[in-house]
């Protein structure tokens, strides 16, 4: 049995809330590239929690048939979708 999960992490934190002097008027530079990692990931605890994880441009139907085809390459498990 196979666990698997997907994740989105942006490169650059948002900055939402911050300590500044009264009356200054902070300001603060912002790259517009918007970059992120996607990536899949699956483990498998009777196979003592071997864990198998790739990287993708992004998370979509195409991208997540090609994991689910490398995952049952690796250890032709049954697989499992879910959230955890």
């Amino acid at each position: 049995m196979t666990f698997m999960d997907e994740a989105i992490f942006l490169l650059e934190p948002i900055l939402k809330h911050g300590w500044f002097l009264k009356g200054s008027k902070p300001s603060c530079s912002v790259n517009w590239s918007r970059g992120k990692e996607c990536v899949f990931g699956a483990m498998t605890p009777g196979n003592g929690g071997k864990l198998l994880s790739k990287q993708a441009k992004k998370i979509n139907s195409e991208n997540f048939i090609e994991y689910v085809q490398y995952l049952l390459d690796e250890n032709g498990s049954q697989v499992l979708y879910g959230h955890l």
